[in-house]
């Protein structure tokens, strides 16, 4: 039994030394990924809730997001950010602002960690303190950055799902007859 035991501390010790060592190489690559020429892209998939950081093409970070509420949604589309700042109050401290024409969009932090991984912003892509900060000092201005809604876009959650109910609608036809006509 104490080897059994001993045995599983052993395997959860060594896979926290794999994730640590992982997430430590994923740091060092994103920061001197600025300066070899290594072009970096940014994903977000509004949808999902998940902001991908892209690498020469290669998903290289993942972070939990949040996009807009469908009363104020993120705008979609491919934008780049055109300037960095450091921001007081609920927005946690960063900024990555993009060049959206229509209004003053961007990617910051939260003091409401709760509001992260669900449609709760006014529009802007809001994460965790600690990951904006991550991607305040890695990633440069000028990055391309692409907000999605999921597989399908506004095909996705523009339909609504009919309800079939029993509504009978009276209508005349060329004929002058009555028909009833039975709507889903």
């Amino acid at each position: 039994m104490k080897r059994k035991i001993f045995v599983n501390i052993a395997f959860i010790l060594i896979m926290a030394i794999c994730f640590v060592k992982i997430a430590v190489d994923n740091n060092r690559t994103m920061e001197t990924s600025a300066n070899t020429g290594i072009k970096i892209k940014i994903l977000v998939d509004v949808e999902e809730s998940k902001m991908y950081i892209l690498e020469n093409g290669i998903c290289t970070k993942i972070y939990s997001c949040a996009g807009g509420k469908d009363s104020t949604p993120s705008p979609i589309g491919t934008w780049k950010i055109i300037k960095k700042g450091k921001w007081g109050e609920g927005f946690g401290g960063n900024w990555l602002g993009l060049n959206v024409p229509w209004g003053n969009f961007g990617i910051h932090g939260t003091t409401e960690k709760y509001s992260v991984g669900w449609a709760s912003s006014h529009g802007c892509i809001r994460m965790n303190n600690s990951d904006v900060e991550e991607l305040y000092k890695t990633i440069p201005i000028g990055t391309e950055v692409t907000i999605v809604d999921g597989p399908y876009g506004a095909f996705g959650k523009g339909l609504r799902n009919l309800k079939s109910r029993n509504v009978w609608i009276r209508c005349k036809s060329n004929t002058r007859k009555t028909k009833n006509i039975r709507i889903f």
